[in-house]
């Protein structure tokens, strides 16, 4: 654990312009280089095999990529203005939530070692080893996505803050950053049920820097996602992996279902990575393979409720207060006019 506090503090220490250089190379960022190359190249095989056949050879492949009225969008600008303070924030968001995650998972392999003394350090510490750990710790924090997601949508109060990210009118490859702060300390919550016990019981049962290298496993498996065009989850360009891989994969196509305000999408598709979460718990829903025609936004609000960066941040405490507020009501005994208490 020590190494990964080391290198922890060295990213947060290091010159500015070399973190943010290796956040722009990182392959398991969305909004870095080569996930952004992998897109557009991605979104020129869509255009090159299904739209210029269709508008004819004089069809612009930029502003196919680029359409006006989705990128000069109110809600487009919103995603910006998010986007750009979640990069300025980012350096407090990692202390808080990536260190406090390690740092539990320290704490708890402290508490294991007072429980069942220190670590036998019998196993083996091998390639194989560190593979099969770090899938085991990418399904877990997969999973957890999919659980805080999921709970997001059916619980009001959770509802309050995740409902931001589906304010968004149109989808660009920001919107992938239109997400309320608190959706973040729930993940991490979340984190700290599922994914903290797991690098604790690595930390207590391998020696040296399995920890570390079981961390940089689940990166690397992030970045082949971020590079299969995860940034075209949140766009126009459709792209569908058909029936069998959809079982297996979230396709940017059946992302952009989750986004639509049709009923029949409501409730589907809340994987990160993996489609077999939805599999297994019948939310999955596949794609077709033509692009179908959807619109995005809330269905119950009369008016855009995010219209500002102001908006976006404050408003969902609003709301979270009516929802307590409901619930307090709902426990009262109802009364008559004369303030007698009624009794069904």
């Amino acid at each position: 654990m020590d190494s990964v506090l080391n290198w922890l503090f060295e990213a947060l220490t290091s010159g500015r312009h070399s973190e943010l250089l290796l956040r722009a190379l990182d392959p398991s960022k969305k909004i870095a280089i080569p996930a952004i190359i992998s897109a557009i190249l991605i979104s020129y095989a869509v255009y090159a095999m299904r739209v210029r056949p269709a508008r004819g050879p004089n069809a612009s492949f930029w502003s196919f990529l680029f359409p006006r009225e989705i990128y000069r969008n109110r809600s487009a600008l919103v995603d910006v203005q998010i986007a750009l303070v979640t990069v300025v924030l980012k350096p407090v968001q990692f202390i808080v939530m990536g260190v406090t995650v390690a740092l539990f998972a320290a704490n708890l392999t402290d508490l294991i070692v007072d429980v069942f003394g220190p670590s036998p350090t019998l196993l083996p510490n091998t390639w194989g080893v560190t593979l099969l750990l770090g899938l085991v710790a990418f399904l877990l924090t997969d999973l957890s996505t999919y659980l805080i997601h999921r709970i997001s949508h059916e619980r009001r109060f959770f509802w309050a803050f995740h409902r931001l990210h589906h304010s968004a009118e149109v989808l660009t490859p920001l919107t992938v950053e239109r997400k309320h702060p608190m959706y973040g300390v729930f993940s991490r919550l979340l984190d700290f049920a599922l994914v903290s016990p797991f690098y604790a019981l690595v930390l207590y049962l391998w020696p040296g820097d399995t920890d570390a290298m079981v961390i940089l496993v689940v990166r690397w498996t992030y970045g082949l996602f971020a590079l299969a065009g995860a940034n075209l989850r949140h766009s126009h360009v459709w792209v569908s992996f058909g029936p069998f891989w959809e079982h297996v994969l979230i396709s940017p196509a059946q992302h952009q279902l989750h986004h639509s305000r049709a009923q029949e999408h409501w409730d589907v598709n809340y994987g990160e990575v993996l489609a077999v979460w939805d599999w297994m718990f019948g939310t999955l829903r596949l794609s077709e393979p033509k692009r179908q025609k959807l619109s995005f936004g809330l269905t119950d609000e009369p008016e855009q409720p995010h219209a500002g960066f102001l908006q976006a941040m404050y408003e969902p405490f609003v709301y979270a207060w009516g929802v307590v507020r409901d619930a307090f009501d709902n426990l009262r005994p109802p009364s008559d006019d004369a303030g007698r208490t009624l009794h069904g």
